[in-house]
């Protein structure tokens, strides 16, 4: 392990996945104060918990037998293109609702309250 941590390779991808691990949990932690400012609702916290955490079970076991059957990078640049095309879908929703004044449900997530800030 040690041996490993010489290479810069290796450190930045650790020092990478730790620092992204950080904040997805600080962001999922902020999100149930965000759902508790919002309704109130210690019950609606707990289903917003829930549903956070559901996908990782319903995908997360599958996923793993997949990942089994495929080479990683062929998985990784798959799934990394999918991410990419998610965060744009998100954006231009975003940027097209803040302009238009067309508010849904996604209003609530991070890149349209972002941009809804930006240009307001």
């Amino acid at each position: 392990m040690l041996r490993a941590l010489k290479r810069a390779n290796i450190r930045d991808y650790l020092l990478a996945t730790t620092f992204s691990s950080l904040g997805n949990s600080i962001s999922a932690f902020a999100c149930l104060f965000i759902a508790y400012e919002l309704t109130s609702s210690e019950w609606h916290t707990t289903l917003s918990a829930a549903a956070t955490t559901a996908p990782y079970l319903i995908v997360g076991l599958p996923g793993g037998i997949v990942a089994d059957w495929y080479p990683k990078q062929f998985l990784l640049q798959r799934l990394s293109l999918v991410y990419i095309l998610l965060l744009m879908t998100l954006f231009i929703i975003g940027v097209f609702g803040a302009l238009f004044g067309c508010y849904s449900h996604l209003h609530l997530h991070y890149i349209p309250l972002e941009v809804s800030t930006i240009l307001h």
